[in-house]
């Protein structure tokens, strides 16, 4: 999800740059310390959620250094630190906007986790917070190269819904350990198959939106098949969790093998059929 989410911002910082005439070496500045603070920032939130979940991931046998011991606790929070610290400056380095996009990613993401206030814990505001956080990484790849445009609000916004779909189902693998830490997803509260119908019926609608909206701003007829394909696909592939949903690991390969991906080739045909 690492490198999930610092395309999001490349995308975001090449579709901003273009439509608002930045140079080259401005542009090649901007992407570089860009993806440096974004990958240290969203690292460093990882890291944290995994310090506050340590027993929840053991007992869902997560591939997690903390989980596994390989990394201790004290290791884990130098390093939350150290990446937290490191991503801030730099943002405050890159520009005003970008450095207080990334800070508002921080601060929420540390109420996610945080043990006083532990935003995961409470039902589908959990699940709105993971989808702002992947907005937020939109608006700060948009915000470099200046006033954000209307495509990026517009992919923003698909990656507002994408996120908030996809955050719902992933929870397949983690249901017997949020049972334990008391964490409300809503695969528990729905139930599993309720959940991945209402993921579906969102793609599904996000889809549609999106394709209008971007005909009436000229998008070619093209990349509109193309970019409708994907959304097919998407929920194509989500439609045999349906069955499998008790299968983690097929659950871990539908997202970083199919909907990952996707999801990126989604917004690229998007994000080219404005800029070109």
């Amino acid at each position: 999800m690492l490198v999930y989410y610092s395309l999001c911002v490349v995308l975001a910082l090449v579709a901003s740059s273009k439509i608002n005439g930045s140079d080259m070496i401005t542009f090649g500045r901007d992407l570089l310390l860009s993806l440096f603070s974004t990958f240290a920032i969203v690292l460093s939130v990882y890291i944290y959620n995994d310090i506050t979940d340590i027993e929840i991931d053991r007992i869902n046998k997560l591939d997690r250094p903390l989980a596994k011991g390989v990394l201790s606790r004290k290791e884990a929070i130098r390093f939350v630190r150290l990446l937290g610290i490191s991503g801030i400056a730099i943002a405050f380095a890159i520009d005003l906007k970008f450095f207080l996009f990334a800070l508002a990613y921080v601060i929420l993401f540390f109420m996610y986790s945080f043990p006083l206030v532990r935003l995961k814990r409470l039902f589908l505001i959990n699940k709105l917070t993971v989808a702002t956080g992947v907005a937020l990484m939109y608006f700060m790849g948009g915000t470099v190269a200046g006033a954000i445009p209307i495509p990026v609000f517009l992919i923003a916004a698909y990656g507002f819904v994408g996120g908030l779909s996809t955050s719902m189902w992933i929870d397949l693998r983690d249901m017997e350990g949020d049972k334990m830490g008391n964490v409300k997803n809503p695969v528990l509260v729905w139930s599993p198959i309720v959940t991945i119908r209402i993921a579906m019926a969102l793609i599904g609608l996000m889809g549609i939106t999106i394709m209008i909206i971007f005909f009436q701003l000229g998008l070619n007829i093209a990349f509109i098949i193309l970019a409708s394909c994907g959304f097919a696909g998407w929920i194509y592939a989500l439609y045999p969790l349906l069955r499998q949903w008790n299968d983690p690991s097929f659950v871990d390969k539908t997202m970083y093998k199919k909907i990952a991906p996707l999801g990126l080739i989604i917004q690229t045909v998007l994000i080219a059929g404005v800029l070109l």
